[in-house]
């Protein structure tokens, strides 16, 4: 049988749903017909080998075109990745027959990924096409079968694991915080030498990327959280948000994100091997406890190339994991003797991981800097310590008074920068969230544009006086972001 003909997307399909849906129905119709072809002949029969490459080339070319091909069943709607697909009744046995094996399979989520091959996906068939030992199974028994047969570009999920769409404000805050539980978890297993469930974290890259561009200005709110169970915990997930956010600046497409936003994520990897006590050490670190902290990157960078899983990675993460404390001059560490430049990743998450840092509270420093202040510091070293373009992108994403900032306004007024405003004219009129009255009393916590303007005077209602510290008045400005996805009313300064 003559191979079949290739079959593309055409250009800009993965931005159209019409061509999604289409995709999405020609993918299951071959599928389906291959599970009963399966269940009938050996995988060797002509037929089924034909139909395979079929199915294989019309995967192949919605992998190139949108880096997976997901199938999710949410009660009686199917999404494939990430659109909805639209329910007629001359496709209804199709989502029936999905609905169905998935359910009986406890499977939420069925992902096919970038490396997959013809071999395995008619290996993939011929485990669907068995026969259950039992009525309904678990995910992760199907998922064990899959890897007995040494299918690895197939991935298998429970309902509702890091739902990949985008909800509100709570659903964000949501997978904030599963990220933190997500990458404790898998801190956890690669001590006990557990297989680590890449998959997952790939989804989470996309939901995240997913709630980025929904709703950008929230989500960069929700770096401002610093005090989650771990500080490189927490400090990895604000990494990998600023990185993601980032990295779409600068044009990146969604493929490169999601690697860009996992090569963040593992970025400090290595410190799971140094000790608290000197992680958290208050004060000065002895000269043999910095070189040990200097070794991070080294050990973060070899402990995912033993990662048994390491072919899941993308590339960028062993280089970012290495090369993020490594400054634009090739100075800072570790030192490498023929190095000539580091990679484009590494260069992002350099600038997103040193903003983070500055601007969180840590024991063996007496000053947190605020957002604007750590822009500035970073400033200052553009060029020698950071890509000087990278940077700028950077400052222009967070804008003059970066999301999270908190500032006293010319009525006397608290609040909380929520939003920058994308016309440059208007970059020191952000939206914020008023937190006090001028007599200081907490109030509701109502947003407000700063290029609001009287319509009788034209002259602007509220404008920024000055930033604010908000260690010292003790104000923990995350907060007003988490209260603000439940809708409740904001907890009061402390002293304002």
């Amino acid at each position: 049988m003559p191979p079949p003909e290739k079959r593309t997307l055409p250009e800009g399909a993965k931005r159209d749903e019409v061509m999604i849906n289409r995709a999405a129905l020609a993918f299951l119709s071959h599928l389906k017909m291959l599970y009963k072809a399966s269940k009938i002949y050996d995988p060797s029969n002509q037929i089924v080998q034909g139909q395979t490459r079929v199915l294989f080339s019309l995967a192949e070319a919605i992998l190139q075109a949108e880096g997976e091909a997901s199938l999710l069943m949410r009660q009686s709607t199917l999404f494939f990745n990430g659109t909805k697909v639209r329910f007629a009744f001359n496709n209804y046995d199709l989502f029936r027959f999905l609905s169905d094996e998935m359910g009986k399979r406890g499977v939420g989520l069925l992902t096919f990924i970038p490396g997959l091959t013809e071999e395995e996906l008619r290996t993939f068939l011929a485990v669907l096409a068995q026969k259950l030992p039992r009525p309904e199974i678990t995910a992760a028994e199907f998922a064990s079968a899959l890897t007995q047969r040494n299918v690895v570009h197939v991935t298998v999920e429970p309902p509702q694991i890091y739902d990949a769409f985008v909800g509100d404000e709570r659903e964000a805050v949501k997978l904030f915080f599963l990220g933190i539980s997500h990458l404790k978890e898998l801190f956890e297993k690669f001590k006990k030498g557990e297989t680590l469930p890449i998959n997952i974290t790939r989804r989470l890259m996309h939901s995240l990327f997913n709630h980025i561009v929904n709703n950008e200005a929230f989500t960069l709110g929700l770096t401002t959280i610093k005090n989650f169970d771990d500080y490189t915990l927490n400090h990895s997930l604000n990494v990998c948000v600023l990185s993601i956010a980032l990295g779409r600046r600068l044009g990146l497409d969604k493929n490169e994100l999601t690697d860009l936003g996992i090569s963040a994520f593992f970025h400090d990897y290595g410190k799971m091997e140094i000790p608290r006590e000197i992680l958290d050490k208050p004060g000065k670190l002895e000269q043999s406890e910095r070189a040990l902290i200097e070794t991070h990157p080294q050990l973060g960078a070899e402990k995912l190339l033993r990662l048994k899983e390491k072919s899941a990675l993308p590339v960028g993460a062993i280089n970012v994991a290495m090369e993020h404390h490594i400054k634009e001059d090739l100075n800072g560490y570790p030192l490498y003797q023929k190095k000539k430049n580091i990679c484009f990743f590494s260069k992002i998450v350099k600038v997103c991981d040193v903003f983070d840092a500055l601007t969180t509270r840590r024991p063996y420093r007496d000053h947190t800097y605020t957002r604007e202040e750590a822009l500035g510091i970073m400033a200052g070293d553009a060029g020698g310590g950071f890509d000087s373009i990278i940077l700028k992108v950077f400052a222009q994403m967070l804008g003059l008074h970066p999301v999270g900032s908190l500032v006293l306004l010319d009525t006397k007024e608290l609040a909380v920068v929520f939003e920058t405003s994308a016309e440059t004219s208007l970059a020191t009129r952000p939206k914020v969230r008023l937190i006090t009255d001028p007599a200081g009393l907490k109030l509701g916590g109502e947003i407000v544009d700063l290029a609001e303007q009287d319509p009788e005077t034209r002259a602007f209602r509220r404008t920024i006086f000055r930033s604010l510290n908000p260690a010292k008045y003790d104000i923990r400005v995350e907060d007003y972001f988490l209260d603000k996805a439940q809708g409740g009313q904001p907890p009061p300064p402390a002293d304002a």
